[in-house]
């Protein structure tokens, strides 16, 4: 038996009570949920606007603006090129058919005064060394032909090659080079730099540095901003309901931490419009000299051109006179021989002497760029 009931016996403890078992106790039952649901949401339009008071923004725009028109002179400096060896390679051509023409008279001339001399040494009134020379020297020119013909025909083909075409494309050109016109004005070194595009490209990048330079210094003053914002905020459940809201507001932002940088980007800048300042000079330099340079070849090729006519001239009276003075049988054929050679020789200079002066007037023009003091084509 338990120790209590033992105790109770002896007069002890009273014995304890029975044990008892107590229902637990039941919660009234809950209600049910409603099952409702909420939403919400919200919509902000934010505004920034920053105040250039400095007109940091302007000159980066004036700057942008003058590298823009700097590409385009970029752009026209390299038509003019590209014009100029468009000219010059059609000078070549015409020269080069007019020295195949000058060969075939020459060979067509040369041939006739063969047949006198055969004629002469059948009657026995020439030598037949005579004759042989005279072989000779329609040989020798018959020889050269295929030379010039070949050169007119690759200077042809790089015409066209030029101009975007085929060989078989060929475009016509004259069958005689032109006649040079009178000495262009030059104008001066300001009027050279409104003309030349590369001068202009150059002028435009000293003022899109010196931009730069300025809005880089600009850049250690204060900048200013305003924001502003507007919105509204909703909740949607049993009912709707929804409030507006907005804001006004400014910023002052003064460089502290960042002014090394600022100092750098400073530095750069006005290294960069430094370098811009003297290529602009150098630029300029080179192009004074190539005008001058261009204006002394100009003047040379045109003293040789007339030295050359003049040469040519002498050189078809003097084989005239050779050859009436060796029919009457005054003179030997070997004087003969002689004044065929010169007056050869002189006819094809005389057209290599009349491309090389027009040569000189493209130099000039490409030189001036493209125009001259008086708006006029050299």
């Amino acid at each position: 038996p338990p120790i209590a009931e033992i105790l109770a016996e002896q007069g002890g403890f009273p014995p304890p009570d029975p044990p008892t078992t107590t229902p637990p106790a039941q919660s009234p039952p809950a209600e049910e949920d409603s099952g409702g649901m909420c939403w919400s949401g919200s919509a902000l339009l934010n505004l920034r606007w920053s105040v250039d008071l400095f007109g940091r923004g302007i000159l980066g725009h004036k700057a942008a603006a003058y590298e823009v028109e700097a590409a385009r002179g970029d752009l026209e400096a390299l038509r003019l090129m590209l014009t100029a060896t468009l000219a010059s390679t059609y000078l070549d051509v015409v020269s080069a058919r007019s020295q195949v023409q000058v060969l075939e008279e020459q060979l067509a001339a040369q041939s006739d005064l063969l047949e006198i001399l055969q004629l002469r040494f059948s009657e026995g009134n020439a030598g037949g060394l005579e004759v042989l020379q005279q072989r000779q020297v329609v040989a020798s020119t018959r020889a050269a032909l295929p030379t010039a013909r070949l050169a007119a025909t690759s200077q042809g083909n790089a015409l066209a090659a030029l101009l975007g075409r085929g060989p078989t494309a060929m475009p016509e050109v004259a069958s005689a080079l032109p006649e040079p016109t009178e000495l262009p004005p030059v104008g001066t070194p300001a009027q050279l730099l409104q003309r030349r595009p590369d001068l202009r490209a150059a002028s435009d990048r000293v003022v899109a540095a010196r931009a730069r330079h300025a809005g880089a210094t600009r850049g250690l003053l204060p900048t200013v901003a305003i924001s502003a914002n507007a919105g509204t905020s909703y909740a949607v459940g049993d009912e709707w309901s929804s409030i507006g809201t907005w804001g006004l507001g400014g910023t002052l932002s003064v460089p502290i931490f960042n002014g090394g940088a600022a100092h750098g980007a400073i530095q750069q800048a006005a290294g960069a419009e430094l370098s811009m300042v003297r290529a602009l000079d150098t630029a300029l330099l080179n192009a004074v000299r190539d005008v001058e340079g261009a204006v002394a070849l100009e003047i040379q090729q045109a003293e040789r051109h007339q030295a050359v006519t003049l040469q040519v001239e002498a050189a078809r009276q003097a084989f005239g006179e050779a050859q009436q003075r060796y029919l009457t049988g005054i003179d030997s054929f070997l004087n003969v021989l002689a004044a065929q050679g010169a007056l050869q020789a002189a006819e094809l200079s005389l057209i290599q002497a009349h491309r090389d002066r027009l040569a000189a007037r493209v130099q000039l023009w490409t030189a001036l760029g493209g125009s001259t003091a008086s708006g006029a084509t050299p």
